[in-house]
This record gives C-alpha cells, structure tokens and sequence, in this order.
C-alpha cells in the first residue's frame, strides 16, 4: 500500500515500512512487464545456457590459439638461432675472426634446431593453428548469431523500460513525491518567482548532466548532477644531469698521497606551478518551502556524528565552545537545549534563532541526529546542507555514486535472470540514495506543513527549460559537440535561437574546452659544482576553444517511447518536423518526453 502519512521519522519509517514497500513494487513492476512483454523464461534461461558454454568454448579455443602462436613463435626464435650458429661456422672457415674458433658441435646443433623448428612449424603448428583459427571463427560467428537471438527474444520486455519506469515507482511508494516528466519552464519559473532562486551560479563553468524537477508535499524542487569547472593548480618536474672535473686526493699502493681528475655527476630537479582545469561532478538536491522564510544557516558534515569513543571527547569540547559563544550575547547565538544536536548538526551561523528554533522542534533535532549516525540503513552525515531563506541546498555524497537519470539503458540485457537481478536493485538502491537525499528535509514537521501548488498544465509546464536543453546536450557522445583540438572534458552551454510553428526549438549548443600548447620554463639552481644551471621543465599551457552546434529540440506529449513510435508513423506534422530540420544519421533521440535531434546542415 502507498504510504500516505506524514513521515516525522524517516530512518524509522524508511526501515520498517518503506523499503520492503518499495521492493515489493518493484518486484511486482518487473514481473508485470515480463508477463506483459510474453518472453518466455524457460526459452531464455536455455538460450542464455547454450550461450555461456559457447562462450566456454570459445575461451578454451582462444587459450589453445594462444599457446600454439607461442611455441610456433618459439620454434621461429630456434630456427633463426639454427640458421645464425650455421652461419657463424661458414664465417669461421672463411677467417673471418682471428682469435676465435667456432667448434663443429655449434653448427651441427644450429642444423639439427633449423630442421626440426622448421619441421614443427610447416608440418605440424602452422596446420594446427589454421585448424583452430577456423574451428574458433565458427564458434564465435556461432556465439554472435546466438547473443544475437537471445537480444531479439528479449527486445518487447527491454522496449518497456523507459525514463519514468524510476519515478512512477517512487510515486506509487510515495504519493507525496510528484515527479516531472522534465524540468519545464513553469517549475523553473515557480523556483524563480516565488522562492527567490537566482538560478544558483550556472555561468560557463557550469553544464546540467541531469536534472529531475517534481514536488514533495506540493513544494518544488529539483535534483540533479552538476558539472563544475574551475581553475587549480599542477606541478610539472624537470631535471638536468650535470658533471664537471674535480681534484681528488688518493693514497696509492705504495702508501703515497697523490691527486687525481675526477668527473662528478649531479642530477638537478627543479618544479614549476602552473593553471590546469579541473572538472568536477556535484550532485545537488534543491528544495523549496516558505517556513522559516528569513532563515540562513549552513553546515558541513561532521566528524562528531560517528559517535565513536573517541570523538566523544570531541562533542564535550565542542560543547563547551558552544556554551561559551551562548554566553556572548553579543553574537546572537543560543545553544538549543540538545546541546549535542548543536555541537553536530553545527549550524552556528544561522541568522534568527527563533525561526531555528520553529524548524528544529525537539522531535526534528532526535531525527536529524539519527539521519546523520545511522549508516546501515542511510549514509549518515554526508551532506552539506545550506538555507538561504526560502530555499534548501543539500549536497549529498551518495549521490555521486548513483546514476540519477535511472537511464533505461541500466536495465536492457539478452539474458532475463541478469534483467531482473539488475532491476530490482538498482532500482532498490535508487530509492534509498533519493529518499536519503530528502531525509534531513523529512526529519523536519514543519516543512510538511507548507505546501504550494503550481498548476503545470500550464503552457510554461509543457515546454523544457535552459537546465534540461543542457542534459539533453550532455547526453550525446563527445564527439558530436567537442573542438576538434580540445583535450580537456567540455562544459556545454546551451541558448535558443528561435522556436518555430511546429512545436520545435532550435538551440545552440556551445563547448567550452581547452588545447593543449607544450611550453617549457628554465629554473636556475645551484649545483655541487658551484655554478648555476637553467634545468628545463617542460608544462602545458591550456588555451580556451569553443564550438557552436545547432540541435533541435520538440517536446511530446507521450512519457514512453513506445507510445510515442506510435504517435510518430501516424503523425503528419512530426513527418514535417524531420523533413524540416533532416537529421543527422544516429541524432535523433527520445528522452524523458523530449525528441533532439543534431540536423544534417
């Protein structure tokens, strides 16, 4: 059954109820596209059984192919060594060294290697490793043709994962998540007007790889991955191999001290510092809500919250500063009465304590500590978590390791028993890195007593915003946008050219990138000779590129790409949109209800 309560405990509720809740759907989603899709299991497990001993037979073939090229390159070596010891006797009886003499046994060895390597090789490997090239060839075209079958047999259950497969199961565990088709005007708009949000700093150092926008209890918000560039430094090393000629004093055999030119030989290094652009990916949750609507405050996470026998040594400290910067009242700042939820939370910043206080009850600071130590159910503290009036920034770590677009590619396989393993846990993994990102917003009553509501069927909710073009960008291969002389990763930006009768826009696509320029640098330094040298350090200096590509977007109606291929062969105006705009070969994709294409220009 949904869960349709007010969640006040979320590592309790999550535990107890929610995902074996959220297992059962998913469980219960995949069998149901099995049955609706009629790939028969059995037909499957056999034709996945005859493929593995394929692929068992082909190893041991290609192990077999391996060891027979090394003894035939083997017997080459012992033909060649054959065929030089004969030649060294030849040499020899044409005076050809004057002080060596080849002994007969050498080139009757040299014959006896080159005919029998020869023998080996012509009469026996070279036969056998034709007769397993051939014999491998056709179990491989054997195996593909299989592998081939198998992909066929299950292609209606993998046509029915789609975009939304993720977020309709968390919808159906949790009705109070609403999650957008896609981050459409209408909620960047609501973001913007009526929360106060700047868009947060999304300039050229900044590229959208996923966004999913949606609502908790009616209050917008979005989540996503972020690709952040900026500036750091690295360190290039250089060397150079000095010498020079020194007098040394030595004592002969005789016993006598006499001196000597010496050579000595020093090796210099030396280091240079130079600008080298790092990317970084950061996964991001943004939430909206009016309570508290003048608060600010931030925190990072902290090593208090493992509760360890030594870090209770730390939370007393801690304590104790708190309690002595409370007692200066000239700074605003009151311990709560759960001086331990202060000391880890560690939110000393906050501007009004008494929307603090309104936002952290007692019952949201016992929760907020059990989020941040609880690492077998959750993540425990790993987030930041940063107010800024009526918007909430958490930056989660887990996220990081979880593909957020639920792509459907993660779950399209040949072989059914590896399907479901892979469905249901990560879609079971899913859930819990989603619903933890939202549990430091859950452990608060307050925020699930604010609720707003926009109406998306607005005409600003069925079309994408600037954020969403930038994923959609993201999500096609390097190359189709890249400088062609960029070596660094690109931060793509995108902006409308103009948008047409037919429902779709033409944006352009901008990379920024960076080449790649050899330079050198000479640092003096002092060698043991007494002299300074210029060692050289070679670095890179990376010169901004850029590139504009045009890609043509039009939002559907349609959530699934089935329903959608149905729609389209019927459709005149979509036969019009591509003779319109004649895509490039391979461009044309179907994502989260939004057709891209690159066009043929």
């Amino acid at each position: 059954m949904p869960y349709t309560a007010e969640i006040n405990e979320p590592v309790s509720v999550y535990q107890n109820q929610l995902a074996a809740e959220f297992a059962e759907n998913t469980s219960r989603t995949f069998e149901d596209m099995l049955q609706k899709s009629g790939v028969d299991p059995e037909e499957n497990a056999n034709l996945v059984k005859c493929i593995r001993k394929l692929e068992k037979i082909v190893a041991k073939l290609t192990s077999k192919l391996g060891w027979a090229r090394f003894f035939r390159n083997l017997m080459i070596f012992f033909a060649i060594a054959g065929a030089f010891a004969i030649g060294l006797y030849i040499a020899d009886r044409f005076d050809a060294f004057e002080n060596f003499s080849v002994p007969l046994w050498c080139p009757a060895g040299g014959a006896a290697a080159l005919t029998v390597s020869l023998l080996l090789i012509f009469l026996v490997l070279n036969k056998k490793i034709a007769a397993l090239s051939e014999l491998l060839d056709q179990k491989q075209e054997e195996l593909s043709q299989q592998i081939a079958a198998a992909w066929a047999q299950m292609e209606p259950l993998n046509r029915l994962f789609q975009w939304n497969t993720v977020a309709k199961l968390i919808m159906q565990t949790l009705p109070m998540f609403k999650l957008d088709k896609f981050f459409s005007r209408a909620r960047m708009g609501e973001l913007i007007n009526d929360f106060g949000w700047n868009g947060m700093p999304n300039g050229n150092n900044d590229s959208m790889l996923f966004c999913q926008s949606g609502a908790l209890n009616g209050n917008p918000f979005l989540i996503g991955d972020l690709l952040h560039f900026e500036w750091e430094t690295k360190i290039y090393e250089g060397s150079l191999l000095i010498s020079w000629e020194e007098r040394e004093t030595y004592t002969d055999a005789n016993g006598k001290s006499k001196t000597r030119w010496v050579t000595k030989y020093q090796t210099l290094h030396a280091t240079v510092e130079k600008p080298f652009p790092g990317y970084e990916k950061n996964s991001f949750l943004l939430y909206a809500n009016n309570a508290a609507p003048d608060l600010e405050f931030s925190r990072e996470p902290s090593a208090l919250s493992d509760n360890s026998f030594f870090d209770k040594f730390g939370l007393k400290r801690t304590i104790r500063k708190l309690e002595k910067k409370s007692r200066d009242l000239d700074n605003g700042f009151t311990i709560m009465a759960n001086e331990e939820f202060d000391a880890v939370f560690h939110a000393i910043d906050r501007s009004d304590e008494r929307q603090f206080r309104l936002l952290f009850t007692p019952l949201a600071q016992q929760e907020m500590l059990k989020i941040l130590r609880d690492q077998e159910t959750g993540y425990g503290d790993d987030f930041r978590f940063c107010k800024l009036q009526k918007l909430n920034l958490l930056f989660p770590e887990h996220l990081d390791d979880i593909d957020l677009s639920a792509s459907p590619a993660n779950f399209r396989f040949y072989e059914l028993e590896l399907a479901r393993k892979t469905f249901n846990e990560f879609c079971n993994e899913y859930f819990r890195s989603f619903y933890f990102a939202f549990a430091p917003i859950l452990a608060i009553p307050l925020y699930q007593q604010y609720r707003s509501q926009l109406d998306l069927t607005l005409p600003g909710g069925r079309r994408s915003s600037d954020w969403e073009w930038e994923a959609i960008a993201n999500s096609y291969s390097r190359s189709c946008f890249t400088p062609h002389d960029s070596v660094t990763q690109n931060i793509l930006k995108v902006e409308k050219h103009s948008e047409d009768d037919d429902g779709g826009s033409r944006l352009t696509v901008t990379a920024h990138g960076f080449r790649s320029v050899p330079r050198t640098d000479y640092v003096s330094v002092y060698g043991n000779d007494g002299k300074y040298h210029d060692v050289p350090v070679n670095w890179d200096e990376f010169l901004p590129v850029s590139k504009s590509t045009d890609m043509i977007i039009r939002e559907t109606e349609e959530e699934s790409q089935i329903d959608f291929e149905e729609k389209e062969s019927v459709a005149e105006s979509w036969r019009n949109f591509y003779r319109n705009w004649r895509p490039a070969s391979g461009s044309v994709k179907f994502r989260r209800s939004i057709i891209s294409l690159i066009p043929d220009l």
